[in-house]
């Protein structure tokens, strides 16, 4: 007979609470996990906190969580708000939102799980989302209000652009993707682009 496991909601323990998981799929060392990296809700008084967890688990094992401990801690004695992180060659890079996200900083590691160090700031906003393509090519997808004046609050759109990736400066021009992802939305957060074969 087939050995079943329980599987429960939330899927990390009772004493952990990261609210607005990223999650993304990394071959490390000859094994494919699901790593999953937010922001940290360790604050009494607001939310976040001033570092990032990393847990993972196996792709064929989703109840097998591992804690990787602290990724990384604020350089700003600020509240992180939601990172996201992606692999280019050999680094990952991790785009924490320092300053409850007016200051997303580009740290790196070696491995998935951190430590995620040497911080360079950019002007990228709040709640990125990075694709790297298969090219090579990384773009970030962000939000901007609406042009045309916002009819209300949070009226804004969803857009993506390339990135400079030695400088992690923006390039070229920005192209609006959607405006929220329902009527009257407040603040669209974490647009995020995947490729999926040719899309």
């Amino acid at each position: 007979m087939e050995n079943l496991k329980q599987i429960v909601n939330p899927y990390l323990p009772s004493w952990e609470y990261i609210p607005d998981g990223e999650p993304r799929v990394f071959e490390y060392n000859g094994e494919k996990r699901v790593y999953v990296y937010g922001s940290h809700d360790i604050e009494r008084k607001q939310y976040c906190g001033r570092d990032y967890v990393v847990w993972s688990a196996p792709v064929t094992d989703l109840t097998d969580w591992t804690c990787h401990g602290v990724a990384y801690e604020t350089h700003y004695d600020s509240i992180l708000y939601a990172p996201d992180v992606v692999q280019r060659g050999d680094t990952f890079y991790m785009y924490a939102a320092e300053r409850k996200g007016s200051l997303v900083v580009v740290v790196s590691s070696k491995t998935p799980y951190g430590p995620f160090e040497n911080p360079v700031e950019t002007k990228l906003g709040f709640d990125p989302g990075i694709l790297v393509d298969d090219d090579g090519k990384v773009y970030y997808t962000g939000t901007h209000p609406n042009k045309d004046g916002c009819k209300y609050d949070g009226d804004w759109y969803i857009y993506t652009q390339e990135i400079d990736i030695e400088n992690f400066k923006l390039i070229g021009e920005p192209v609006d993707v959607g405006n929220g992802a329902m009527k009257c939305v407040h603040w669209p957060e974490g647009p995020h682009l995947y490729k999926i074969g040719e899309y």
